[in-house]
């Protein structure tokens, strides 16, 4: 028994020693003959030889939310009041009429104009801090 392999063997558990055996048929394999490392081709560490430099931290802009919902609230309040009017004048046999549907159309008017009003209450809000601080 001066095989490596079992020589490898016999520093591991005989339950671990059998299933080794019996995963690699026998026979000696690359990894056994590497002193129980399987070769890799590749570089020797994940690092790289540059020093590695912490970037400087920023201050969080605390601004960053209400410029976030600036253009969502503006579009939503064109897009909603628009499709609130389009369902009032598409044909009454289309499903998504305001004929099926009247108080959607309402609905959707009124938000609408809720969202842009507040859009445009952000939007000057924004203007005027940002005015201040610079």
């Amino acid at each position: 028994m001066n095989d490596p392999q079992h020589e490898n063997q016999q520093s591991i558990s005989p339950d671990l020693a059998a299933a080794l055996d019996a995963m690699s048929g026998g026979q000696s394999s690359a990894a056994s003959q590497a002193g129980g490392f399987a070769p890799v081709i590749g570089p020797v560490s994940g690092r790289s030889k540059r020093p590695t430099v912490a970037a400087p931290r920023r201050r969080p802009d605390p601004l960053f939310m209400q410029r976030t919902f600036i253009p969502l609230l503006l579009v939503l309040g064109i897009f909603l009041p628009a499709l609130g009017v389009a369902q009032r004048v598409i044909d009454q046999d289309n499903p998504l009429s305001a004929g099926n549907l009247p108080r959607i159309s309402i609905l959707l008017l009124v938000m609408g104009a809720a969202l842009l009003a507040l859009g445009i209450v952000n939007v000057l809000s924004v203007r005027k801090k940002l005015r201040r601080s610079a």
